[in-house]
């Protein structure tokens, strides 16, 4: 697992309609999957949950599951702008019957997708204050890149 944070003011703060407890994050994930899919990977389209957004991400015979949400909304700890999640888990999740069948991702191309989420996130001039966390968010290493 491999997580990042930002502050940003580019994706909306307001829940879609259907979104399942109000929850943030639809746009980011759309935006995260159109970079990525422009770099060449093979995602499913972005389907909602109840503590986020997110898409299946197909590599190396694993299923990568990428999710974004809302961290913490704006004004928070004096921030203007929404601090903003992505998650990329290497977990099957639901999807246990490739449990069996599935490879494992190899440490460092799980870090070359970290890195080509990184470089989607540094195109857009309105992304600040990445960091990335080997654990989870304010646990274990924090480092500026992957």
């Amino acid at each position: 697992m491999k997580l990042v944070t930002f502050y940003s003011d580019r994706f909306s703060t307001t829940p879609l309609p259907d979104a399942i407890n109000d929850v943030l994050g639809h746009d980011l994930a759309a935006w995260l999957l159109d970079g990525l899919r422009a770099r060449g990977y093979d995602a499913d389209d972005v389907i909602g949950e109840d503590y986020g957004y997110g898409f299946w991400l197909r590599l190396e015979q694993s299923h990568i599951w990428i999710n974004t949400t809302q961290y913490e909304p704006p004004g928070y700890e004096g921030h203007v702008h929404s601090r903003w999640l992505v998650d990329i888990s290497t977990d099957a999740g639901c999807l246990w019957l490739y449990r069996p069948r599935r490879k494992s991702l190899t440490p460092e191309r799980l870090r070359a997708l970290a890195q080509d989420v990184h470089a989607r996130l540094l195109t857009d001039s309105s992304i600040e204050g990445i960091e990335w966390w080997a654990q989870d968010v304010r646990v274990g290493t924090l480092t500026p890149e992957p």
